[in-house]
């Protein structure tokens, strides 16, 4: 069972194993899955990570708060293990409208993971790819700026509406 204690600065968390150790944040992203020896054996997860850890060229505006992390790792069997993950954040995303940035709020509640002993061969499973992932799965909504909708929205529906006024027959309309 791992304990967290955070230090004074929010984008680094230091984790405290059962021996007593501690690793930075990068290792955070790393579960020593091996540490497990026997089925039902499971060990907490509990950390903050700063999101230059994650992000990669080009995504500094979408990922820039820190990501919350709780969860589990348990052991299924002898060549399985399950990882159960929520995550927590805000995401810089773009309005399809206006095209101004704003921060969006992410919760993923139930992020579920069957780990296998052949993805794992060195007993180290490394959680920064899943994690990217989902984020960037969640960053891909259609979010408007403001929670009632887009104020520029009613310059696009004059546009749509200006476009149905000059539909005409179209000679494909029937095939």
């Amino acid at each position: 069972m791992s304990l967290v204690s955070y230090l004074s600065n929010p984008q680094k968390a230091l984790v405290l194993g059962s021996k007593g150790f501690s690793m930075d944040c990068v290792d955070n992203l790393k579960l020593y899955i091996f540490r497990l020896k026997l089925p039902g054996d499971t060990e907490r997860i509990s950390y903050s990570i700063s999101p230059e850890y994650i992000r990669e060229k080009g995504e500094e505006e979408l990922l820039n708060s820190p990501i919350e992390v709780e969860g589990s790792l348990g052991r299924i069997d002898s060549d399985q293990w399950i990882l159960s993950l929520s995550l927590k954040t805000q995401l810089g995303l773009c309005c399809p409208v206006c095209n101004n940035f704003f921060s969006h709020s992410v919760c993923l509640p139930d992020l579920q993971r069957v780990i296998s002993h052949d993805e794992v061969g060195s007993g180290v499973f490394d959680c920064r790819p899943l994690i990217r992932q989902e984020l960037l799965l969640e960053s891909d909504c259609f979010e408007e700026c403001s929670g009632q909708g887009c104020p520029e929205r009613k310059n696009i529906l004059k546009f749509l509406e200006d476009r149905k006024k000059h539909e005409g027959n179209s000679p494909f309309e029937y095939l």
